[in-house]
């Protein structure tokens, strides 16, 4: 991960806002990092497997041995119905709000080169969704 001006940068007519402020309060991208490298603690070995642009944002697709993620990146509150998968994944989805470091079930369906999400979430912050990667399905190495 890559982060652009750690702390607030106010050198003129251009400010750049970073993580922490300029006396280094906590902002929201900062609760974002936390969140996220909180859920991603344990996974080992991740790629990215693609990356789709949706109505009003953007879902980045990535994998380690065992897991499946989808990074919801809105840029205003969405209701994203369907992601397209390139591997196939298994079990319960689990969805973190990672600005708000709210945790809870997503209920999903396998449909052809995707899925379906449930359509009663509104995504209005940074969201990562997990899943079980399907014990008998292997990706693709790509050659260089």
């Amino acid at each position: 991960m890559f982060v652009d001006t750690f702390a607030d940068n106010d050198r003129g007519y251009f400010v750049k806002n970073g993580v922490v402020d300029r006396r280094y309060n906590p902002r929201s991208a900062s609760l974002v990092v936390s969140n996220l490298y909180s859920e991603l603690m344990g996974a080992s070995n991740l790629r990215s497997i693609g990356s789709q642009k949706v109505d009003h944002g953007e879902v980045q697709l990535f994998s380690s041995d065992q897991q499946v993620f989808a990074l919801v990146l809105p840029e205003q509150p969405v209701y994203l119905k369907r992601i397209s998968m390139p591997c196939k994944v298994e079990g319960a989805a689990r969805l973190a709000d990672l600005t708000k470091g709210e945790v809870m079930p997503l209920q999903w369906q396998q449909e052809n080169n995707g899925l379906k999400l449930d359509s009663e979430v509104l995504y209005r912050h940074p969201c990562l969704i997990r899943w079980q990667r399907d014990k008998g399905y292997r990706l693709k190495k790509r050659s260089v």
